[in-house]
């Protein structure tokens, strides 16, 4: 299996909205992921042949003085029928590659469904924690908030 990651381009969008459409409730359109596009946002996609194996973007902002560079994962997705496959994990690991690029520590953030254990799972063993709780933030279910914290 020969993942390519890449990312994001305008020519991507569609795809990816499909990709949304397949994987949560509240999918967003091309023109909210448009805004993947462009700093201080920023997004990569997996590719396996000619078919978008998942997607990453976040939000992040550099460091300034003794605070260190930040993000927020505000999206990730990975096709239903590929998933288990370390696409996830590679775009994760990706992301915090490239955002940590000149050894600047970074904190990413994220929320995740409280009823999306093998997320959670995932995020824990790439070194995210638990650290706090947004109460009916996906409609009726709680949000686990998770940090990173790259030194």
């Amino acid at each position: 299996m020969d993942i390519v990651l890449r990312a994001i381009a305008p020519s991507d969008l569609d795809t990816i909205a499909a990709l949304e459409h397949q994987s949560f409730p509240d999918p967003w359109d091309t023109s909210g992921l448009g805004l993947l596009l462009a700093p201080p946002y920023g997004g990569l996609c997996a590719w396996l042949d000619d078919t978008i194996a998942g997607y990453i973007g976040w939000l992040a902002f550099p460091a300034a003085g003794d605070m260190p560079a930040e993000a927020e994962i505000t999206r990730i997705a990975v096709s239903p029928a590929l998933r288990r496959r370390g696409i996830g994990r590679a775009l994760l690991s990706a992301m915090t590659a490239q955002l940590t690029s000149d050894n600047t520590p970074l904190t990413v953030h994220l929320d995740v469904r409280e009823s999306n254990i093998a997320a959670q799972s995932l995020y824990a063993a790439l070194g995210f924690t638990p650290c706090g709780r947004r109460p009916r933030f996906y409609g009726e279910e709680d949000a686990l908030e998770m940090v990173l914290h790259r030194p």
